[in-house]
Protein backbone atom coordinates (compact mmCIF):
# COMPACT_ATOMS: atom_id res chain seq x y z
CA UNK A 1 0.00 0.00 0.00
CA UNK A 2 1.39 3.31 -1.01
CA UNK A 3 1.98 6.41 1.10
CA UNK A 4 -1.05 8.51 -0.48
CA UNK A 5 -3.47 5.34 -0.06
CA UNK A 6 -2.86 4.32 3.28
CA UNK A 7 -3.19 8.80 3.77
CA UNK A 8 -6.42 8.81 1.92
CA UNK A 9 -7.40 5.33 4.78
CA UNK A 10 -6.50 7.53 7.54
CA UNK A 11 -8.03 10.41 6.74
CA UNK A 12 -11.43 8.84 5.62
CA UNK A 13 -11.10 6.83 9.07
CA UNK A 14 -10.79 9.55 11.01
CA UNK A 15 -13.67 11.51 9.07
CA UNK A 16 -16.17 8.61 10.08
CA UNK A 17 -15.58 8.76 13.38
CA UNK A 18 -16.96 12.44 13.77
CA UNK A 19 -19.93 10.96 13.14
CA UNK A 20 -20.60 12.92 9.43
CA UNK A 21 -21.48 10.58 7.00
CA UNK A 22 -19.04 11.59 4.32
CA UNK A 23 -20.94 11.88 0.83
CA UNK A 24 -19.59 10.08 -1.95
CA UNK A 25 -17.27 11.96 -4.88
CA UNK A 26 -20.68 13.23 -6.91
CA UNK A 27 -22.31 14.22 -4.17
CA UNK A 28 -20.97 17.04 -2.54
CA UNK A 29 -24.00 18.16 -0.65
CA UNK A 30 -25.68 14.92 0.66
CA UNK A 31 -22.49 15.83 3.35
CA UNK A 32 -23.98 18.71 4.55
CA UNK A 33 -27.41 17.16 5.12
CA UNK A 34 -26.79 13.82 6.23
CA UNK A 35 -24.64 15.66 8.64
CA UNK A 36 -27.40 18.30 10.04
CA UNK A 37 -30.46 15.75 9.75
CA UNK A 38 -27.86 13.34 12.35
CA UNK A 39 -26.95 16.43 14.36
CA UNK A 40 -30.17 17.52 14.87
CA UNK A 41 -31.23 13.94 15.88
CA UNK A 42 -28.99 13.80 18.50
CA UNK A 43 -30.19 17.16 19.89
CA UNK A 44 -33.37 16.00 19.71
CA UNK A 45 -33.21 12.55 21.56
CA UNK A 46 -35.19 12.90 25.41
CA UNK A 47 -32.81 12.89 28.03
CA UNK A 48 -34.55 11.05 30.84
CA UNK A 49 -32.96 10.10 34.18
CA UNK A 50 -30.71 7.72 34.72
CA UNK A 51 -31.56 4.02 34.47
CA UNK A 52 -33.22 2.90 38.33
CA UNK A 53 -33.66 6.52 39.39
CA UNK A 54 -37.06 7.98 39.80
CA UNK A 55 -38.76 10.69 38.06
CA UNK A 56 -38.47 14.02 39.61
CA UNK A 57 -42.03 14.21 40.71
CA UNK A 58 -41.97 18.24 40.15
CA UNK A 59 -40.58 17.99 36.60
CA UNK A 60 -44.65 17.86 35.15
CA UNK A 61 -44.92 14.24 34.77
CA UNK A 62 -43.75 12.80 31.32
CA UNK A 63 -41.87 16.53 30.60
CA UNK A 64 -38.71 15.60 29.73
CA UNK A 65 -35.38 18.33 29.95
CA UNK A 66 -34.81 20.69 27.73
CA UNK A 67 -33.23 19.46 24.75
CA UNK A 68 -29.58 20.46 24.47
CA UNK A 69 -28.13 23.17 22.39
CA UNK A 70 -25.31 22.53 19.68
CA UNK A 71 -22.90 23.94 21.93
CA UNK A 72 -23.32 20.72 24.40
CA UNK A 73 -23.33 18.29 20.92
CA UNK A 74 -19.98 19.91 19.55
CA UNK A 75 -17.69 22.69 20.04
CA UNK A 76 -16.97 25.15 17.55
CA UNK A 77 -13.07 23.69 17.67
CA UNK A 78 -14.48 20.00 16.48
CA UNK A 79 -16.80 21.26 13.94
CA UNK A 80 -13.90 23.33 12.06
CA UNK A 81 -11.49 20.40 12.32
CA UNK A 82 -14.43 18.34 10.58
CA UNK A 83 -14.79 20.72 7.41
CA UNK A 84 -10.56 20.81 7.86
CA UNK A 85 -10.84 17.04 6.76
CA UNK A 86 -13.74 18.04 4.52
CA UNK A 87 -11.10 20.30 2.55
CA UNK A 88 -8.56 17.85 2.57
CA UNK A 89 -10.83 14.96 1.71
CA UNK A 90 -12.00 16.46 -1.62
CA UNK A 91 -9.04 18.11 -2.68
CA UNK A 92 -7.55 15.28 -4.66
CA UNK A 93 -10.60 15.67 -6.98
CA UNK A 94 -11.66 18.77 -7.04
CA UNK A 95 -8.29 20.61 -7.60
CA UNK A 96 -7.65 17.67 -8.98
CA UNK A 97 -4.15 16.20 -7.54
CA UNK A 98 -2.07 14.15 -8.93
CA UNK A 99 -1.09 10.70 -7.04
CA UNK A 100 2.67 12.26 -6.18
CA UNK A 101 1.01 15.91 -5.22
CA UNK A 102 -1.36 14.78 -2.76
CA UNK A 103 0.48 13.99 0.05
CA UNK A 104 3.13 16.73 0.22
CA UNK A 105 -0.39 18.92 -0.62
CA UNK A 106 -1.91 17.39 2.74
CA UNK A 107 1.34 17.85 4.91
CA UNK A 108 0.88 21.56 3.61
CA UNK A 109 -2.18 21.76 4.06
CA UNK A 110 -2.84 20.81 7.61
CA UNK A 111 -0.18 23.20 8.16
CA UNK A 112 -2.15 26.23 6.42
CA UNK A 113 -5.34 24.78 8.83
CA UNK A 114 -3.65 24.97 12.06
CA UNK A 115 -1.94 28.26 11.30
CA UNK A 116 -5.22 29.64 10.87
CA UNK A 117 -6.91 28.20 14.50
CA UNK A 118 -3.64 29.64 16.22
CA UNK A 119 -4.43 32.74 14.94
CA UNK A 120 -7.58 32.74 15.47
CA UNK A 121 -7.29 31.67 19.32
CA UNK A 122 -4.70 34.01 19.92
CA UNK A 123 -7.10 37.13 18.60
CA UNK A 124 -9.69 35.67 20.42
CA UNK A 125 -7.75 35.47 23.71
CA UNK A 126 -6.90 38.96 22.91
CA UNK A 127 -10.73 40.11 22.69
CA UNK A 128 -11.77 38.64 25.69
CA UNK A 129 -9.11 40.34 27.83
CA UNK A 130 -10.59 43.50 26.51
CA UNK A 131 -13.69 42.53 27.08
CA UNK A 132 -12.94 41.96 30.46
CA UNK A 133 -11.24 45.10 30.62
CA UNK A 134 -13.36 47.41 29.31
CA UNK A 135 -17.11 45.27 29.01
CA UNK A 136 -20.35 45.68 31.34
CA UNK A 137 -19.08 44.00 34.28
CA UNK A 138 -15.84 45.42 33.95
CA UNK A 139 -13.97 47.37 37.26
CA UNK A 140 -14.61 51.18 36.33
CA UNK A 141 -10.88 51.75 37.57
CA UNK A 142 -8.90 50.07 34.97
CA UNK A 143 -5.96 51.65 33.68
CA UNK A 144 -5.63 53.05 30.43
CA UNK A 145 -2.06 51.90 29.91
CA UNK A 146 -3.55 48.26 30.81
CA UNK A 147 -6.03 48.62 28.02
CA UNK A 148 -3.55 49.99 25.97
CA UNK A 149 -1.37 46.84 26.45
CA UNK A 150 -4.14 44.48 25.24
CA UNK A 151 -4.93 46.45 22.50
CA UNK A 152 -1.35 46.38 20.96
CA UNK A 153 -1.49 42.37 21.94
CA UNK A 154 -4.81 42.47 20.03
CA UNK A 155 -2.82 44.20 16.68
CA UNK A 156 -0.11 41.73 16.83
CA UNK A 157 -2.08 38.95 17.11
CA UNK A 158 -4.28 39.93 13.68
CA UNK A 159 -0.82 41.04 11.76
CA UNK A 160 1.44 38.35 12.95
CA UNK A 161 -1.44 35.41 12.50
CA UNK A 162 -1.90 36.79 8.94
CA UNK A 163 1.41 37.13 8.13
CA UNK A 164 2.09 33.06 9.38
CA UNK A 165 -1.38 32.02 7.40
CA UNK A 166 -0.07 33.98 4.15
CA UNK A 167 3.08 32.28 4.11
CA UNK A 168 0.98 28.89 4.79
CA UNK A 169 -0.93 29.50 1.91
CA UNK A 170 1.88 30.78 -0.24
CA UNK A 171 4.19 27.40 0.32
CA UNK A 172 1.02 25.12 -0.11
CA UNK A 173 0.70 27.02 -3.53
CA UNK A 174 4.19 25.89 -4.52
CA UNK A 175 4.42 23.31 -6.41
CA UNK A 176 0.72 23.51 -7.77
CA UNK A 177 -0.49 24.72 -11.42
CA UNK A 178 -2.25 28.35 -12.12
CA UNK A 179 -5.59 26.36 -12.36
CA UNK A 180 -4.84 24.20 -9.47
CA UNK A 181 -3.98 27.53 -7.61
CA UNK A 182 -7.42 28.75 -8.43
CA UNK A 183 -9.65 25.63 -7.85
CA UNK A 184 -7.57 25.77 -4.04
CA UNK A 185 -9.25 29.08 -3.26
CA UNK A 186 -12.53 27.76 -4.71
CA UNK A 187 -13.04 24.73 -2.69
CA UNK A 188 -11.92 27.20 0.50
CA UNK A 189 -14.87 29.13 -0.15
CA UNK A 190 -16.93 26.29 -0.96
CA UNK A 191 -16.09 24.40 2.17
CA UNK A 192 -17.10 27.86 4.71
CA UNK A 193 -20.25 28.23 2.86
CA UNK A 194 -21.43 24.65 3.43
CA UNK A 195 -20.32 25.20 7.18
CA UNK A 196 -22.01 27.99 7.62
CA UNK A 197 -25.12 25.94 6.15
CA UNK A 198 -24.61 23.23 8.05
CA UNK A 199 -24.31 25.21 11.33
CA UNK A 200 -27.59 26.54 10.62
CA UNK A 201 -29.44 23.59 9.87
CA UNK A 202 -28.13 21.96 13.24
CA UNK A 203 -29.22 25.16 15.06
CA UNK A 204 -33.07 24.41 13.29
CA UNK A 205 -32.74 27.51 11.09
CA UNK A 206 -33.75 25.84 8.06
CA UNK A 207 -31.24 26.36 5.23
CA UNK A 208 -28.68 28.56 5.51
CA UNK A 209 -27.34 30.46 2.29
CA UNK A 210 -25.96 27.58 0.25
CA UNK A 211 -23.38 28.12 -2.38
CA UNK A 212 -23.11 28.32 -5.99
CA UNK A 213 -22.01 25.07 -7.43
CA UNK A 214 -18.86 24.93 -8.60
CA UNK A 215 -18.02 23.01 -12.24
CA UNK A 216 -15.66 20.25 -12.30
Amino acid sequence: MTSSTMMKAALAAAFAAGAVSMASAQEPVSFLEQGGRQAGRQMQQPQGPPQGQPQNPNSGGNQGPKNPGPNDQMSPVYIQQMFDAMAVMEAERFLPLSTDQYPTFVQKLRRLQEARMQSNRRRTKALNDLRALTGAQAQPDVPDSLIDAKLKELTAAEIEGAANVRKALDDLEVGLSIRQRARYRLLEENVERRKIDFLTKVRGGGPGPGFEGIPR
